[in-house]
């Protein structure tokens, strides 16, 4: 497991892709929210790309709960993309895979 998180949000066509590096758990929420919090209120869907992140523990579940709650205030909606095995098992595991769009 690497010990650093990082997040970045890039504006692509009519959605903001947040590209995700390093383990996502509890320590990732700083960086993680920083870079949810430059994107525009009014954007409706926030697309995490994982390709750069191996694993996801309990704490990294509970952040994306967070997460879906802070954007269905704003009435947007998060996707996931780039998945490795391990996320998808664990997402489909806990039952977030019906709140949040997998691809």
């Amino acid at each position: 497991m690497s010990v650093s998180f990082s997040a970045t949000a890039q504006m692509e066509k009519d959605q903001t892709i947040v590209f995700v590096e390093g383990d996502f758990t509890g320590k990732s929420e700083t960086a993680l929210f920083q870079a949810i919090d430059q994107i525009d209120p009014n954007q409706k869907l926030i697309v995490l790309d994982l390709q750069k992140s191996e694993y996801i523990n309990s704490s990294g579940i509970a952040l994306l709960i967070s997460l879906i709650n802070r954007l269905n205030e704003r009435n947007a909606s998060l996707m996931l993309r780039s998945m490795n095995d391990h996320f998808k098992k664990v997402l489909r595991t806990v039952g977030l895979s019906e709140f949040i769009g997998l691809s």
